[in-house]
């Protein structure tokens, strides 16, 4: 998107020249055009991503085609044009979407000239004509708008307009509209209403008093020409005349489709008619929104609202940009015209920046959580946002990412990214005391100190910076930056370092840098440090004091006059008397700060590898700017580009964020920071002029007494008064200014307060929420009303017993801020949920702040609504982990889900006996039985077997007796399959041979066996397994009777609701659905199990009667 930044830097000169109040105005105002044509660009990317690939993004089309304004979408269609070889944003669109909402994104990205030929094809091509489509097109355009009209459909379509409408429209039609495309309408305002009169009366001659007919063309002649105004006179002098409305006339007088275009000239303007058109649209359907909710359902809902909305949802400067263009011309003059205007652009741009930071928000959360493909970090997508801005602007990044997903950018960058590409990331989106103090806390903690860096971050920093510094290590770590560093550069070879680095922290306190250059103490100094450092040994105590007690110009004025005084540099003479990094630390010290940088970054790309830590630190703590005059520099020093020198050492991921922070522009070109610094520099002006005002006054009144002597007296007093009255205004205009400066920066201090305290508060729900999913099972997203229960509460938070009254207290004075988690029951199990905030604001009907609007946070509004009334009698929550589920048992899923317990749900068949299942269940039958399960069953007769139909049971000896030895006893018959029948291999039959529903196959097998079963409740449908703690919390019995109280209802023909545990979600259902009556359970049952008996009948039937056929052959042998 900022690939064309160079020519984007070409519309920068309007303002060149400017100076003062009008400069300011004009530099922001080019600022904003600037971003704005930013957005554009990148609203052109992702409507081109929203359309690759596999499906569309209708939300993403939807917020940029809806949410912006026409003359926005324009620029965007020509960026895309640009980067797409001249294809237009429509054509791109047309296959992407189907119905109302493809037209609804096709027309949008459309030009308005381009959009009405379009209208004018869709009213005339096909079978018949839409008449009110063309008169809708027509009576809204002015003459300039026909005209360009009738042009660009000939230039397009090779075909003439109104050649086109006068083969499609016949009779009076076709006149009415001949006439507008003559584009010879009145555009003035004058009205005449001795015409208006005529007209009138001509109108009444022409229809309603003409015996023989209407004049049609009296009526279009007439109408059609005249403005609006005009219009409205004569159809007011029409109905003082004849007390009848001319539209009423009309409408008699015509058929629909001329009386609905003549009608449209009577309304007041084109907003009026419009109006009138989409009221007849939408007729039927009454003011009753919920019908008209289902009209517009879906992604066209969303599209038609965001259009209608005022400002767009979507819209970049929030409405704002629209006020700006309302505004009267510039004048030079004008103070408080300019004021105004430069109050209105400021507003507009910080509009533009909050939103061009809120898509980089979420930009970041993409690419941390997977880019497109949702697996892992997409760096690249990463660096582009990061390296792409200012540190101002990546705090307005950080603040909305706060907002929007919960926790400080910082966090997210640690736990996707890692190493120095992590340093670097960090490092570009701090700010500069955190920077330093992330800095030195590296350098400082762990096993050992890394020198290098304190010296890097403490030496060319200027006594604000320190200051700064100090302030910001003592806040964020909680220890006084002097200790550490003495601490830490403590011992026996570092005592001149430690000292030099203490001498250096306190020029935070002991050194001005505002102070002007003393040329004899600079010489007083240059003689001092000649002197300690001559003859035997050094005294490196006074050296430390003079160099660390002067600011960076006298520092600069004392090199210059040791160097003239004694033919070598400072430098040099620093590098003989001092060592290691106590050598290093002055010689730092003694270089501009720009000239040390450049040092240090060709010191880490010379040689054998690349000191990744020393570049990151240097880059990483600089700003757009800064790094703009380190590159100058290091080119003047060097001869040769950083950018070039970098790409030679750098790589990977790291060398990517590198070169896109050093090479990279933000949306503005620069221009945020160079408006930053005029505003500044105008403000310093008008202190200046204000703060010596008695002294000016006295001085101007002496010379003016003494130049004008011989002037009137009375002229003086005027011009004094008029001067002073000047002067009082302006001391006025900048203390409301101070004032206000002072509030927006406690405002923005409030802000950043309670964004990271809710965004504390996010993070331990989210802990809790994880705890929970660990302990549980999964989460699942669905809206729910929960009644607040004090002892599920207290049991959910580890409080203990406490009244519900106390439960609640706790909840919304402590519970709340520390994330704590809901847990609450319904008919549909018992679930822990955390609190949904815009629900709950929503439900209460409560404006969510947006932008700088106090509270600044959905959760500090919440805060006020709990605190503020009693105990509500529901809960809003959105996301929910189930401790158990209650439901009625889903037979047929529990059938479909255990496939191998088919042979239950039919009645038992003879079968012989299934050797693999049998050899698996029994293993003695392969070891001691010769692998062979008859000869196993003649010694184990009262075991239990498994059939080949799947049957598992005890054999019936009784079948068997009446089957093959009716004449003999049971005793006899089963000694004569022990003795040799078993080597025949008979087909058997079990006792218990009936067929069985679900719950009896749960409670004589499967309750055992743990097997899981399947429920359906008002929630969805979900799997798990009997939970007795959750049953006997619904029904109030204690978990041990859970079962037997469960299997007694069953028994007794209720059917009570089931709860379970270690639950699976199958299928959650929308929110309006309707479960259906449990009653249908046993129907369901025997609908299930006859088709599965279906499904088995016929291959049972053939065995069967193949097997009758082998027994008959067998008892024949």
């Amino acid at each position: 998107a900022l690939s064309n930044a160079e020519a984007l830097a070409a519309k920068r000169g309007e303002c060149d020249g400017d100076d003062g109040l009008k400069g300011l105005v004009n530099e922001i105002q080019s600022e904003n055009e600037l971003l704005t044509d930013y957005i554009a660009r990148r609203d052109a990317l992702e409507v081109h991503h929203a359309c690759s690939g596999i499906g569309t993004d209708e939300k993403a089309l939807t917020r940029v085609l809806c949410g912006r304004t026409k003359k926005h979408l324009q620029a965007v269609d020509g960026h895309y044009r640009e980067a797409h070889d001249g294809k237009k944003l429509f054509q791109l669109l047309k296959g992407e979407t189907s119905g109302s909402l493809n037209k609804m994104f096709t027309w949008r990205s459309m030009e308005l000239v381009e959009f009405r030929a379009a209208m004018m094809d869709a009213a005339m091509d096909g079978f018949g004509t839409d008449e009110d489509l063309l008169t809708e097109t027509l009576v809204t355009c002015s003459n300039a708008e026909i005209t360009e009209l009738r042009e660009y459909y000939e230039a397009t379509r090779d075909k003439s307009l109104m050649q086109r409408i006068t083969s499609e429209t016949s009779g009076e039609f076709k006149m009415f509209l001949t006439k507008l495309l003559q584009a010879e309408k009145d555009e003035s305002e004058d009205v005449d209403e001795g015409a208006a009169e005529e007209a009138a009366e001509k109108l009444y001659k022409a229809g309603v008093g003409n015996w023989w007919g209407t004049d049609e063309a009296c009526f279009i002649d007439i109408l059609v020409p005249a403005n609006r105004k005009q219009c409205a006179a004569i159809a007011t002098a029409y109905e003082n005349a004849r007390g009848k409305s001319l539209s009423k006339a009309i409408d008699k007088e015509f058929g629909g489709d001329t009386a609905n275009g003549l009608n449209a000239m009577l309304c007041a303007d084109k907003v009026d008619y419009l109006a009138k058109r989409l009221r007849k649209a939408m007729k039927g359907l009454g003011t009753d929104e919920e019908a008209i909710g289902g009209l517009f359902e879906g992604d066209f809902r969303r599209a038609t609202l965001a259009m209608v909305a005022d400002p767009p949802p979507h819209e970049p400067t929030r409405g704002e940009q629209r006020k700006v263009d309302e505004l009267p011309p510039i004048d030079d003059d004008d103070a408080d015209g300019l004021n105004a205007r430069l109050d209105l652009l400021m507003v507009t741009n910080d509009a533009l920046k909050e939103h061009i930071a809120f898509q980089d928000a979420h930009e970041i959360w993409k690419a941390c959580n997977g880019g497109w493909t949702g697996i892992g970090t997409d760096e690249e997508a990463l660096i582009a946002v990061i390296g792409n801005r200012t540190k101002d602007q990546l705090d307005r990044v950080d603040m909305q990412y706060r907002e929007l997903f919960g926790k400080p950018l910082a966090e997210e960058i640690k736990g996707e990214t890692s190493g120095n590409f992590k340093d670097m990331l960090l490092l570009m989106q701090m700010g500069m005391a955190e920077c330093d103090a992330y800095l030195l806390h590296k350098a400082t903690e762990g096993w050992g100190t890394d020198e290098e860096a304190l010296i890097d971050v403490i030496a060319p920093k200027s006594p604000e910076r320190l200051r700064e510094m100090r302030d910001m290590f003592q806040d964020r770590y909680d220890k006084s930056l002097m200790d550490v560093v003495d601490s830490e550069t403590s011992g026996w070879f570092e005592s001149d370092f430690n000292g030099v680095i203490k001498a250096l922290l306190s020029r935070s306190e002991n050194v001005d840098e505002e102070t002007e250059v003393d040329d004899a103490a600079a010489a007083e100094a240059a003689a001092a440090l000649k002197t300690a450092m001559s003859g035997v040994g050094t005294d490196e105590q006074a050296v430390i004091d003079i160099l660390c007690k002067a600011n960076t110009t006298q520092i600069a004025a004392i090199r210059t006059v040791f160097e003239n005084e004694n033919g070598n540099s400072l430098e040099s003479w620093l590098e003989g008397d001092f060592s290691g990094n106590a050598q290093d630390t002055l010689l730092a010290l003694c270089a501009p700060p720009i000239d040390y940088y450049c040092r240090r970054l060709r010191q880490a790309m010379d040689g054998i590898g690349t000191d990744e830590d020393a570049i990151t630190r240097v880059l990483g703590s600089l700003n757009k700017a800064e790094l703009g005059v380190l590159k100058g520099r290091f080119f003047e020093k060097y001869d040769i580009d950083l950018d070039e020198r970098l790409k030679q050492d750098v790589g990977g991921s790291w060398g990517k964020a590198v070169l896109t922070w050093v090479s990279g522009v933000d949306p503005t070109l620069g221009t945020e920071e160079e408006a930053q610094a005029q505003q500044a520099a105008l403000e310093a002006i008008e202190v200046q002029e204000e703060a010596p005002a008695e002294e000016e006054e006295e001085s101007d009144d002496d010379a003016k007494s003494e130049k004008d002597d011989d002037e009137d007296e009375d002229g003086e007093d005027e011009d004094e008064e008029e001067e002073n009255e000047r002067k009082k205004k302006r001391r006025e205009m900048q203390k409301r200014k101070r004032r206000e400066q002072l509030r927006k920066k406690k405002e923005k201090a409030l802000k950043k307060q309670h964004l990271r305290k809710a965004a504390a508060r996010c993070a331990r729900e989210r802990r809790l929420l994880k705890e929970a999913v660990e302990e549980f099972g999964e989460k699942i997203r669905v809206r729910m009303d929960a009644e607040f229960d004090g002892t599920l509460y207290c049991k959910q938070n580890d409080l203990g017993e406490r009244s519900d009254r106390a439960a609640w207290r706790h909840f919304k004075k402590k519970g709340f801020w520390k994330g704590n988690l809901i847990r609450f029951a319904t008919d549909d199990g018992v679930f822990i949920g955390a609190l949904d905030l815009h629900r709950l604001l929503d439900e209460h009907e409560v404006r969510k702040p947006r932008g700088d609007e106090k509270p600044y946070t959905v959760d500090h509004k919440a805060e006020k609504l709990l605190l503020k009334g009693g105990k509500p009698d529901t809960l809003p929550v959105s996301l929910v982990i189930p401790v158990c589920v209650s439901g009625r048992i889903e037979q047929h899923t529990f059938k479909q889900r255990n496939r191998d317990l088919a042979p239950f749900w039919k009645k038992a068949k003879k079968a012989k006996l299934h050797i693999s299942r049998m050899r698996a269940r029994y293993p003695e039958i392969e070891e001691d039985f010769d692998d062979d399960p008859y000869k196993w069953l003649r010694r184990r007769m009262k075991k239990k077997v498994i059939l080949q139909s799947g049957r598992t049971g005890k054999v019936d000896w009784e079948w068997y007796q009446e089957k093959y030895k009716p004449n003999k006893s049971v005793r006899r018959a089963m000694q004569f399959f022990k003795r040799k029948d078993w080597k025949h291999r008979p087909k058997l039959q079990i006792v218990n041979r009936d067929k069985m529903t679900v719950w009896e196959y749960y409670r004589d097998v499967g309750y055992k066996q743990g097997r899981t079963l399947f429920i359906k409740n008002g929630l969805g449908r979900f799997e798990g397994t009997f939970s007795e703690e959750g049953y006997a919390q619904a029904n109030e019995i204690d978990a041990e009777e859970a079962w037997d109280h469960y299997k007694s209802a069953r028994e007794d023909g209720e059917k009570p609701k089931i709860s379970l545990n270690c639950m699976h979600t199958l299928k959650l259902f929308p929110q309006d659905f309707e479960v259906p009556d449990s009653d249908e359970e046993e129907d369901s049952e025997d609908e299930d199990s006859d088709a599965f008996d279906g499904e088995h009948d016929d291959s049972d039937g053939e065995d069967e009667d193949e097997e009758d056929e082998e027994d008959d052959d067998e008892d024949s042998d």
